[in-house]
């Protein structure tokens, strides 16, 4: 019964602690069910219940113990002087004072209907946030509304009520529904759908130590900074990926939704992936979340990082080639 109260504790106003106390009271019957007649009425002290409760100072205790009795769980059978103890004859109680748990046993039918209902609701809830989660991923894929993204991203962090995922969930429907079909990548990325993406400067080698040396000896082979990347090459080089999400890069819409799952696993926060997205791209963006986590051990915070690199980016000091090349320490062939 106490594991149906607790799903139900908000209809009765109760909170963890009140629960707690309770929890504490029910362990002072000699077995689990709660019986009939003197039996239902438990009799420690404050004391007593303060060190089964860890050291709860009786004030709280106090406090907690007369809202059980206001909310009906348990009634008080006081004894003249108000003091709890029992009479017994032979093995049995024949008299007791203290709380009586009787109330507790005659709710039982009503604790399990009200605790069906909060699973139900419960499972309503969590089905409609996967619907806000894959609604959000499906506008995030038509590069729509990216105000309306972080929202919804923020919303998803918080234990949000049924009422507000609705009304997001109404917003997104709408959202994506007007926003266009998004072209289909090809598996190869060209040259100029980057125009920013330039060599790197010598000046700019701090930024790739983490990557190896590989990296700082290509800051002087123009060429190979210019290469466009192919998908091969992302899943090639690419892999810890799969660790968390198996047959996750089978195309760059894959990769993009890749990067965007990994980024809280990663510390960064969401804004600082749309401001990726934005200077970078959304799929350079995304391979250089990707090229973060298969050298996390070597990253001291990878928020900071790709923060870093979006700086680089937009003066056009930035190339995705490189970090690639150096995971795989050699020249990659597509």
């Amino acid at each position: 019964m106490l594991d149906q109260l607790t799903k139900a504790a908000t209809d009765f106003d109760l909170s963890h602690r009140t629960l707690a106390v309770l929890k504490a009271l029910l362990g002072f019957l000699p077995g689990r069910a709660i019986p009939q007649g003197p039996g239902a009425i438990v009799f420690p002290s404050n004391a007593t219940l303060s060190r089964r409760l860890s050291g709860m100072p009786e004030s709280t205790l106090r406090r907690h113990l007369a809202h059980l009795v206001r909310s009906g769980v348990v009634s008080r059978h006081d004894s003249p002087n108000r003091k709890r103890y029992a009479r017994r004859r032979g093995t049995d109680v024949a008299l007791a004072f203290g709380f009586d748990l009787t109330p507790l046993r005659a709710m039982a039918a009503e604790l399990d209907c009200r605790a069906a209902a909060h699973d139900a609701e419960h499972a309503r809830l969590h089905i409609l946030r996967d619907q806000v989660l894959l609604l959000r991923a499906a506008l995030v894929d038509k590069g729509g509304q990216a105000a309306l993204v972080e929202e919804a991203t923020r919303l998803l962090r918080r234990k949000a009520q049924f009422d507000a995922l609705s009304r997001m969930h109404k917003k997104l429907s709408e959202a994506v529904d007007k926003a266009p079909e998004p072209a289909t990548p090809s598996d190869e990325l060209s040259a100029p759908y980057d125009q920013n993406e330039r060599h790197i400067q010598t000046s700019d080698k701090p930024i790739f130590e983490s990557f190896g040396k590989d990296v700082r000896e290509l800051s002087t082979d123009d060429t190979s900074l210019e290469r466009p990347v192919s998908l091969a090459d992302v899943q090639q080089n690419c892999t810890a990926a799969t660790a968390f999400f198996p047959d996750s890069l089978r195309d760059w819409r894959d990769v993009v939704q890749t990067g965007e799952r990994l980024t809280p696993m990663l510390g960064i926060d969401a804004h600082v992936l749309a401001q990726a997205r934005r200077i970078m791209g959304l799929e350079r963006a995304s391979i250089v979340v990707l090229c973060i986590l298969e050298r996390i051990n070597h990253i001291r915070s990878p928020g900071a990082y790709l923060r870093h690199l979006c700086k680089l980016a937009e003066n056009g000091e930035f190339s995705v080639w490189p970090m690639l090349r150096a995971l795989s320490g050699r020249e990659i062939v597509s």
